[in-house]
């Protein structure tokens, strides 16, 4: 009987993911397995695929420079694979516990007031998709992909509400005769993404200017039937970020939200449901952040000893 090859394995456990995760999600583990796992491993056997083997593997990723993201990532794949690969083809066990990845923290760069302004001044010169993504990412924390997904209807100008129902993409195409990659509206990124927000009353102002006349079943950023390209948006900040002299990406401006808010005393628990987040710990450690301004006020309280008081 002809033995399996490892690739084979790899390619066959892909197949069965396919049946049952969601596209996106479908589409990051094939990339890892094609650019990363095929390339290395179809020169081994199952029989000489050792622990050994695989620590040199994850040891060469590691000086390509690869995110810890993306090195976490192939270590679930790559174990994945493994263990379907014992219980169906007999591969020996590897110790993937012995695997480290050290998880860098993430720089979260925090607009300064001045910088905010900057966006203020270009919104109140500007109205168009640009100008609308920035106030609902300064002002209610969204994410460009959600922003890009936002019909007309989802807007509750009544309650001054967004609700939050999809995210756009543009991802590997599966249909026959389409373009390779296309923009399409996935599920929000959790459970928890599924969700109200709340929007400042000048925000929706604001928007009531930009299109007088709308179809509720459209796009809010291309006001057509056509999802506004997220690719196109980021491209659009990028340069107005050179413009304007910003150094920021497009997702600061939602760090930005949640640190405003939390100056603003807004409480804790609640900003965690408006940004989507599965738990308050998660809004508490990677997007609040104490402004240096704010050290020197809080340490500024610290009462000079007697001593030091001529």
């Amino acid at each position: 009987m002809k033995e399996t090859k490892f690739n084979d394995i790899a390619l066959e456990w892909l197949s069965l993911r396919k049946l049952y995760i969601k596209h996106s999600t479908f589409v990051k583990y094939e990339n890892i397995i094609n650019n990363h796992i095929l390339p290395y491993f179809q020169s081994y056997n199952n029989n000489n695929i050792t622990n050994k083997c695989i620590y040199t593997f994850f040891e060469r990723k590691k000086n390509e420079e690869l995110s810890s993201s993306t090195l976490n990532s192939m270590k679930c794949i790559l174990s994945s694979i493994y263990q379907y690969g014992i219980e169906n083809y007999n591969l020996q066990t590897i110790n993937f516990k012995q695997i480290k990845i050290t998880t860098l923290p993430k720089i979260k760069n925090i607009l300064s007031y001045e910088d905010r302004n900057k966006l203020i001044d270009y919104v109140k010169t500007h109205t168009n998709p640009l100008s609308i993504a920035l106030l609902l990412a300064l002002y209610g924390g969204l994410r460009l992909g959600e922003i890009c997904a936002l019909k007309w209807k989802h807007l509750d100008f009544t309650n001054q509400l967004v609700h939050i129902e999809g995210t756009a993409t543009r991802l590997k195409s599966f249909q026959e005769h389409q373009r390779k990659t296309e923009v399409i509206i996935l599920p929000p990124k959790s459970h928890t993404s599924y969700r109200e927000v709340p929007i400042p009353s000048f925000v929706f102002q604001y928007i009531k200017t930009y299109i007088f006349i709308y179809n509720e079943e459209d796009y809010l950023l291309s006001n057509s039937h056509k999802i506004y390209e997220p690719r196109r948006l980021e491209k659009n900040f990028c340069k107005f970020c050179h413009d304007y002299d910003l150094y920021c990406t497009f997702h600061d401006l939602r760090h930005s939200y949640a640190t405003e808010c939390v100056r603003q005393n807004v409480e804790i628990k609640t900003l965690s449901e408006i940004l989507g987040h599965s738990n308050v710990s998660i809004t508490l450690n990677f997007y609040v952040h104490t402004s240096l301004e704010q050290k020197q006020k809080e340490i500024s309280k610290i009462q000079t000893p007697k001593e030091f008081v001529e």
